[in-house]
């Protein structure tokens, strides 16, 4: 019985580390080539080796580890000896130019060495193009249900923009808007897996908040926000989705987190209080959560932002201090300073030039993916 609190704790961590690497590379291109990589390396003779070979190969074009790995078990009892079968009889027609015989005396001929190494160089150039021929077919397939679950974000878009309806004009134009026209909300759900807990620093409107909760898959949030007037829309727009009205350079009693976000924020506080800031964002992550930053980079192409932020700010839209941004290298080092590790994604719209994800994972979890 002693026991059970450290397998619980275990199995918690197996699961999180799940969940955070489904979430990894996700996209339908992505899926759709970890499927065709997968089917690829499980139609090979290489049996024993598939694992390392797709983490391998999954590493080097940045893939999802699990998808690839899940599609290469396609060589599993009964279907690997039909797919053995087929690849031997390919390879050898075509190196040979006619069929292999199943009698025994086909087998006489030679050494076992022989008759061995005729075998496997048959079934690997066979498996290989049967392999990419069947890859072909199940990755189009994934492709679609991917696109299809893309379709999925933007129906919970729209119906998020819709929970608005309640609030003064200027929030629900702003939601209607916003939603449409900035792909950060997407491209930030794709990270956050199914039954986990978001805390969103500098929540605003809570418009994460609300596009986690359309898509369900038990996704919770919890939103930080020191604008008043902000929290009460946001309480309005959606009364069961938890916000607190903080300052997020202070700590916060909320639940630990498996995904930490902030959203267009840490350009309003100087370097000091950014430390602060996502120094308490590693101390709310759970031992294996994500922190996932969107910013703009003060050296690409991001003077039309700057010149909203800092209008935004003046004209009292957000209460803030002031502007300061911060280049990619500087937001990087001040990562790289709280352990993590940091992986900078584009997230640029027509309207949002120069924005960068930072996806950030502590340094020893990076380090085993």
């Amino acid at each position: 019985m002693a026991r059970a609190p450290v397998i619980l704790a275990a199995q918690k961590r197996v699961h999180a580390l799940w969940l955070i690497l489904l979430a990894q590379h996700n996209t339908p291109t992505r899926l759709a080539a970890a499927v065709w990589l997968g089917v690829f390396v499980g139609c090979t003779p290489f049996f024993g080796l598939h694992l390392p070979i797709c983490i391998a190969f999954a590493w080097a074009l940045g893939l999802n580890q699990i998808i690839v790995y899940a599609a290469a078990n396609i060589s599993i009892p009964p279907i690997a000896a039909v797919l053995g079968f087929v690849s031997v009889q390919l390879g050898f027609r075509l190196t040979h130019g006619v069929w292999l015989g199943l009698e025994l005396d086909a087998f006489r001929g030679g050494s076992l060495l022989d008759n061995a190494k005729t075998f496997f160089s048959a079934w690997l150039l066979g498996g290989m193009i049967v392999g990419a021929s069947v890859g072909a077919v199940l990755a189009f397939i994934a492709y679609l249900f991917a696109q299809r679950r893309s379709d999925t974000f933007d129906a919970a878009m729209r119906r998020a923009s819709k929970r608005y309806s309640l609030c003064p004009p200027k929030y629900r134009f702003y939601a209607y808007f916003k939603y449409r026209m900035d792909p950060v909300y997407r491209e930030v759900a794709r990270h956050v897996p199914p039954s986990s807990h978001t805390v969103d620093f500098g929540a605003g409107l809570n418009m994460l908040g609300v596009v986690l909760d359309e898509l369900g898959e038990d996704r919770r949030t919890t939103g930080l926000e020191w604008d008043g007037e902000k929290v009460s829309a946001a309480r309005l727009a959606a009364p069961t989705i938890r916000m607190e009205q903080s300052d997020v350079r202070e700590p916060s009693q909320v639940p630990i987190a498996d995904v930490v976000t902030i959203v267009d924020m840490l350009h309003y506080f100087t370097r000091p209080d950014v430390l602060k800031i996502i120094h308490h964002a590693k101390m709310l992550l759970a031992e294996r959560g994500i922190l996932l930053v969107r910013e703009s980079d003060r050296g690409q192409g991001s003077r039309w932002t700057r010149l909203v932020e800092r209008a935004a700010v003046k004209l009292g839209w957000n209460t803030a201090p002031g502007t300061v941004f911060l280049s990619k290298s500087e937001i990087e080092e001040l990562l790289r300073a709280e352990g993590f590790s940091v992986e900078a994604l584009s997230v640029s719209g027509r309207l949002h030039p120069g924005n960068l994800l930072y996806v950030c994972r502590p340094h020893r979890l990076a380090t085993a993916l």
